[in-house]
């Protein structure tokens, strides 16, 4: 049986911001959603891929046989380009798709499909992202992300993200956000885990806007009281998806967030590093 594994995606900061033209750093990360060329899945007709069947863009989308890391890791968008595969038997540019999307659903950033289009293509796994500069890959970061972990909320309570983005709000501060998305790139590059603040930061100013869930902002305010952790903050629609917890490393710290995690149910997905792409 013919199998492909499309990378599913993490937002680690720029949410909301990036919506709005400002900058997002996303990663790719395993194991990707898997299909299986010879069997065909139902679609919903609202979906990304079921706007892209319905266009006559492509025929099907192919079964999946493991879903990854779940909803919340970019599964609507992964069953996209499993349809633009099916159809074309290549790769999509990042471009070709990208724009087609954001026709579609201007609502959204396009981060996420832009991740996982160009990790298929080039074997990356850190993107800066943002509207005018496009999609380009992050380096010399390895040191800089292994004290990074990531915590998924249980799938009964996920968020719908067309339903969060819906909400009336008042408009994000881009420059603010985007100031402290340039802090999160310096911290990871030159290595300087006391930087890790800047993802609490991130969180607070989207919180003071109605974008961090309350689920969400007592999950952050759990994790930045364990003694060791130097920042954290939730990812995706209402800061809700899943969760990046910047710590030293220490048996104190370890303990600690597992006491967090399981008293909100959270799943350990383990160290950021080890989820690459």
């Amino acid at each position: 049986m013919a199998r492909i594994e499309i990378p599913g995606k993490l937002f680690l900061i720029g949410e909301y911001g990036v919506i709005e033209g400002g900058r997002a750093v996303v990663c790719a990360v395993r194991p990707g959603f898997v299909y299986a060329t010879e069997e065909t899945a139902p679609v919903h007709p609202d979906s990304p891929a079921g706007v892209f069947l319905r266009e006559g863009r492509g025929a099907r989308v192919p079964g999946m046989v493991s879903a990854g890391l779940g909803q919340g890791f970019g599964s609507s968008t992964a069953e996209l380009i499993a349809a633009f595969l099916e159809q074309h038997g290549r790769k999509p540019p990042v471009c070709e798709l990208l724009d087609w999307y954001r026709g579609r659903f201007p609502g959204t950033s396009g981060a996420d499909l832009a991740v996982q289009t160009a990790a298929l293509s080039d074997g990356r796994a850190v993107y800066e992202v943002s509207k005018s500069a496009g999609v380009s890959p992050v380096g010399g970061f390895q040191r800089g992300l292994r004290k990074l972990r990531v915590y998924r909320v249980p799938s009964s309570i996920k968020q719908k993200t067309h339903e969060d983005l819906a909400k009336a709000r008042p408009p994000v501060d881009v420059a603010a956000l985007d100031a402290r998305v340039g802090g999160f790139l310096k911290t990871i590059v030159d290595d300087r885990p006391e930087g890790f603040a800047v993802l609490t930061d991130f969180a607070e100013e989207l919180s003071r806007t109605g974008r961090e869930s309350a689920f969400s902002k007592e999950v952050r305010t759990a994790f930045r009281a364990v003694r060791g952790v130097t920042g954290v903050k939730g990812c995706g629609a209402a800061l809700h998806d899943a969760y990046v917890v910047a710590h030293d490393g220490s048996r104190e710290a370890m303990e600690g967030l597992s006491r967090v995690a399981s008293r909100f149910a959270l799943h350990d997905l383990g160290a950021l590093g080890d989820l690459l792409w």
